[in-house]
C-alpha cells in the first residue's frame, strides 16, 4: 500500500491524519497514512507522499529523502523558502513538488480591500478622535475613480483585480508574461514597473518571491511613488527594502503602507518599522482564515487524483521559475 507522511503541525498532526483520511475514503482512494513530527521518524516510514507546511523538519528530509519519497506538497502558497533550502533536491531525486496556491485569494482579497478602506475612510483619524471624545467632520474620499497597480497577477492579483474593478478603480498589472488578464486595464511586462508606480494610488505586491523580484521596492522605485500612494504587501517580505520604505513613510514621502509579510518573522522589536507613521503591521494573517486547512486537503486530493491519473500535478510548482 502506497504510503502518506503528515507533518504539518505538532498540535493539529493527529487532527489532520483524521482528516486526510477521510478525505481519501470520500475519494475512494486507499493509502496508509501517519503522522510524525521528525524527519527521523518520517525517513524510517519511507513514505511515497509527503504533506506539510516548509519548516525545518520538511526541508531537512527533502534534502536527504528517503528513496521512496516522490511527491512533496506544501500546505501553503510561498514555496521560496523550500525551493532555497532543497531545490536541487527536488530536480536530483525527481521529486514533484505542488503547493496551494489559490486557496487563499479570496481571503487575501477582503485583506487588501480592508486596509485600502482603512486609509481611503481615514479610520485611524475617527479611532484617535473616539479615544479623545471628539467630533470633528471632514469629508472623506472614495476608492472609485482611483488607481490600483497590481505587481504579480497571479491567483491573488487577479482577485484583488476583480474586487478593483468592481469598485470603479482603474487597474494595471505587471506580471512576467505581460498577457492580458480579465478586470484589468492593462498588464505590463516587468521592465515597464517603474513606470507604472508613477500614476499609482494603491500599490498591491501579489508577486512570489524570486531572484527577478527580490529588493524590486528599493529606494529607486520607491522614489517614483507619488505622495498619495499606499503600498500594500501580501507577498513576501523580501520584495521590499523595509529601511527605505521606513524612511519614505516617516518623512511623508508616500501617504502610508500597510504590511502583511517581513524579512524576518516574527517582526523583531527593535524593527524601525514597528515606529512608522501611517503603517498598519499584521502577522503574516492575510491569507490565515477558518477554512483554509479543509481546502489545503481538497487541493491536495485534486492533485492526488491527477497524479494517479496521467502522472502530473494540479499546482504544479515549476523549480526553474520559482513558483
Amino acid at each position: 500500500m502506497k504510503k502518506i507522511a503528515i507533518n504539518i503541525d505538532e498540535r493539529r498532526n493527529a487532527d489532520i491524519k483524521e482528516r486526510v483520511i477521510k478525505a481519501l475514503r470520500n475519494a475512494g482512494l486507499d493509502y496508509q497514512v501517519e503522522c510524525f513530527n521528525n524527519a527521523i521518524d518520517i525517513y524510517a516510514y519511507t513514505p511515497d507522499i509527503l504533506i506539510g507546511h516548509i519548516n525545518n523538519v520538511n526541508s531537512e528530509l527533502i534534502s536527504n529523502p528517503p528513496h521512496s519519497l516522490k511527491w512533496f506538497h506544501a500546505m501553503s502558497a510561498g514555496v521560496d523558502k523550500a525551493l532555497k533550502n532543497a531545490g536541487q533536491s527536488f530536480l536530483e531525486h525527481n521529486i514533484k513538488f505542488s503547493n496551494v496556491k489559490g486557496i487563499h485569494s479570496v481571503a487575501m482579497r477582503e485583506y487588501v480591500l480592508g486596509t485600502m478602506l482603512y486609509f481611503e475612510k481615514n479610520m485611524d483619524r475617527w479611532i484617535e478622535q473616539k479615544n479623545n471624545t471628539e467630533w470633528n467632520r471632514t469629508p472623506l474620499s472614495c476608492l472609485s475613480g482611483k488607481e490600483m497597480l497590481v505587481y504579480g497577477v497571479g491567483n491573488i492579483g487577479k482577485e484583488v483585480g476583480k474586487v478593483a474593478n468592481f469598485l470603479g478603480m482603474r487597474v494595471i498589472g505587471v506580471s512576467s508574461s505581460g498577457r492580458s488578464v480579465e478586470n484589468f486595464e492593462k498588464v505590463y511586462k516587468p521592465d515597464m514597473l517603474k513606470q507604472c508606480v508613477k500614476s499609482a494610488d494603491y500599490i498591491v505586491i501579489a508577486a512570489p518571491r524570486t531572484t527577478e523580484t527580490e529588493s524590486i521596492f528599493n529606494k529607486e522605485m520607491l522614489s517614483n511613488f507619488k505622495r498619495e500612494t499606499v503600498l500594500i504587501n501580501v507577498s513576501r517580505g523580501e520584495l521590499i527594502d523595509e529601511q527605505c520604505l521606513a524612511d519614505f513613510l516617516n518623512a511623508g514621502r508616500i501617504r502610508g503602507a500597510a504590511l502583511d509579510v517581513f524579512r524576518q518573522e516574527p517582526l523583531p522589536d527593535t524593527s524601525v518599522l514597528w515606529q512608522c507613521k501611517n503603517l498598519v503591521i499584521t502577522p503574516h494573517i492575510s491569507g490565515y482564515f477558518s477554512n483554509g486547512m479543509a481546502l489545503g486537503i481538497e487541493c491536495f486530493i485534486d492533485n492526488l487524483k491527477e497524479w494517479r491519473k496521467t502522472g502530473n500535478l494540479v499546482s504544479e510548482v515549476s523549480i526553474s521559475k520559482g513558483y
